[in-house]
């Protein structure tokens, strides 16, 4: 280290461990041949030694991994638009995500509208925390994890290209979800809600609560019943084929084979019965969104706003309360993973089954039970 050098920096008796002159701790490496300089942003030597500790393990890794470093800077926007073409060749998700997460992408830039023009060198593990939390104040916690996802994601691009060799977002948590309290509605107000979207003096009206009753009936997504046809519908076998979109599937890419309630059919045969002769591939349903309908109702009726998923939502209720497994109901929906999320959703009952179920449990057998 020449005598001009000695005098910006200054050594420690530390491997790998120097001290500028302005006061703050760097971490240097050699990688490959190549030198690497790692602020530490911090002016205490013992944080500096905690901090030391942890480059060492990222390098170490990042050199098992196989991880080549690059020569010179690489501004984050090149990262961006190699994230931004891996995500246009990915066959493996479909177009409806693709948009998603470009749109994510294009709010995390709005929130961070320096970050194209950084060196990734020199991106921060702090820096990415204060986007962090002005993010999270701004957008809901779905969104918010996703933008991370992303962000992380752009990092690991940066990585794999050998502009740096540990993500400066790693560190940084998910925030949880506040789960939604289900306000569903009784069986009997349930009727009367269909009643009152059926009796209106809507233009579509009858259309409409044939809508949610099937909605309600079947549990399928808004997306998934819009396409239901007549030849997904077996009357005889009692079964309903959900395929989704035409292209791409349902939501998991899968085509489901669900039964049909009773209440489901007993629908079915009106509405086949009101039409003339309907073609094999006409659509089921005659309108597509009732979220009008179904808000004007829940006001008639007095009871909590319902949209169109809380349909999907009173079919698996109503299901487990009637005594149906979590796992089959959970395969009826569409759902992946075993019944995990079906677990978190449905784990509580409304109140009315949960007091009747209550009713059930005694520690001591009453005289009737005796007998």
């Amino acid at each position: 280290m020449s005598s001009k050098a000695a005098k910006i920096w200054n050594k420690t008796k530390y491997q790998n461990l120097l001290r500028h002159c302005g006061g703050k701790y760097y971490a240097r490496f050699y990688i490959s041949g190549k030198e690497k300089w790692v602020c530490l942003e911090t002016t205490l030597i013992e944080v500096a030694k905690a901090k030391l500790k942890e480059e060492k393990k990222a390098v170490e890794k990042a050199q098992k991994s196989g991880w080549q470093p690059q020569s010179g800077a690489l501004k984050a926007s090149a990262a961006i638009d190699s994230y931004k073409e891996d995500l246009r060749l990915r066959v493996g998700i479909k177009d409806s995500t693709r948009h998603y997460y470009l749109w994510v992408l294009d709010s995390v830039l709005k929130s961070w509208p320096e970050l194209p023009n950084l060196d990734l060198r020199h991106i921060t593990e702090l820096q990415c925390k204060q986007w962090a939390r002005a993010y999270a104040e701004t957008y809901s916690p779905t969104y918010y994890n996703t933008a991370l996802l992303v962000l992380k994601a752009i990092f690991a691009t940066a990585i794999k290209a050998g502009a740096i060799y540990r993500n400066p977002a790693s560190g940084i948590e998910q925030k949880r979800k506040k789960q939604k309290a289900l306000e569903l509605p009784s069986t009997e107000n349930f009727q009367k809600l269909v009643a009152c979207i059926r009796t209106s003096k809507h233009r579509t009206a009858l259309h409409s609560a044939d809508l949610v009753e099937f909605l309600a009936y079947t549990g399928c997504r808004i997306s998934e019943a819009r396409r239901v046809t007549w030849q997904d519908c077996d009357l005889e076998k009692e079964t309903l084929t959900i395929k989704g979109d035409p292209n791409t599937g349902t939501k998991n890419w899968r085509i489901r084979h669900i039964p049909m309630i009773a209440d489901c059919k007993k629908l079915l045969i009106k509405m086949l019965g009101e039409r003339s002769n309907p073609k094999p591939s006409e659509p089921v349903v005659r309108v597509g969104d009732v979220r009008g309908a179904l808000k004007r109702a829940t006001q008639n009726q007095e009871i909590a706003h319902l949209s169109h998923h809380d349909m999907r939502h009173l079919f698996a209720t109503t299901c487990i309360e009637s005594g149906v497994d979590v796992p089959t109901v959970s395969r009826w929906l569409g759902h992946s993973d075993g019944g995990v999320l079906a677990m978190k959703t449905y784990g509580h009952l409304r109140d009315e089954h949960s007091k009747i179920a209550a009713g059930r449990v005694a520690f001591k057998k009453t005289q009737q039970q005796n007998s």
